[in-house]
């Protein structure tokens, strides 16, 4: 995907004014993708250096973009300045950590050389499910396996770390995770597109019909699954818990919810 000229030259601004590199805001901006992504706030980035992949622990549950940041050129800073050996027990450490999942991702903050544009990026590892590289200055590739993801989803990606920059860039001062990635356009097709077929509000709700059953007759069976049954006094008993816990939760008298079987 195209990185917008004004983008461009706000990371370089403010990367200027935090005095941290470029490449140190695109980290920081992955990190919170990842930490989109898997609902963890701590994550552990796999970063491309000097055609090495090593490792980049960062906590994005953190004051400010600007600290994030700060904290990610600081690891740079140690992956770039470490020699050899300091690089493999960095390494070695990863992946004792999170043996066997770790780097499902890479990033490749540096800008390829020029010249060095090809019509097809480097392979992914085995163990990698996408790769985020610069091609060129203005640009940001999503190398992925057709298996893992689909173009949507690489889009997608892609899309996510241009508006975590953007978020960095209009208020370094804020938390990361303040704001959603998720465009409207994804978040309507979200709510709206695969909510299913709309249908009309039965004339009784189900919780109605239950208590009417448990009241004329409670000892009757109402549901089997399995080897466990229930009769109606206990199915109007467990659907008053849910009940009292959905309100407590915040929804709304008369609320509907989902049922997902």
């Amino acid at each position: 995907v195209a990185v917008p000229a004004e983008l461009a030259a706000a990371v370089a601004a403010l990367a200027g004014r935090l005095g941290v590199v470029p490449e140190a805001l695109l980290l920081a901006a992955h990190a919170r993708v990842l930490a989109a992504l898997t609902a963890e706030p701590e994550v552990l980035a796999g970063v491309g250096v000097a055609g090495r992949t090593l490792p980049a622990r960062l906590d994005t549950e953190v004051a400010s973009w600007r600290t994030l940041a700060t904290a990610a050129g600081a690891a740079l800073s140690a992956l770039t300045g470490a020699d050899q050996a300091g690089d493999d027990v960095a390494l070695a450490q990863a992946r004792r950590d999170l043996t066997g999942l770790w780097p499902e991702t890479v990033l490749v903050p540096e800008v390829a050389a020029a010249g060095t544009l090809a019509e097809q990026a480097a392979p992914l590892a085995d163990d990698t499910v996408f790769r985020i590289d610069r091609p060129a200055e203005d640009l940001l590739r999503v190398v992925h396996r057709p298996g893992d993801l689909d173009v949507a989803a690489a889009e997608r990606i892609a899309g996510y770390h241009l508006t975590a920059l953007d978020q960095l860039c209009a208020d370094p001062d804020a938390a990361p995770g303040a704001h959603g990635l998720v465009g409207p356009e994804e978040l309507a097709q979200q709510v709206d597109g695969l909510a299913g077929p709309v249908r009309a509000r039965p004339d009784r709700p189900a919780h109605e019909i239950i208590r009417e059953r448990a009241d004329a007759d409670p000892d009757r069976v109402a549901v089997v699954h399995g080897d466990r049954s229930w009769t109606y006094r206990e199915l109007d008993e467990v659907t008053d818990r849910v009940a009292r816990a959905l309100l407590a939760r915040g929804l709304p008298p008369e609320g509907i919810v989902a049922v997902v079987a």
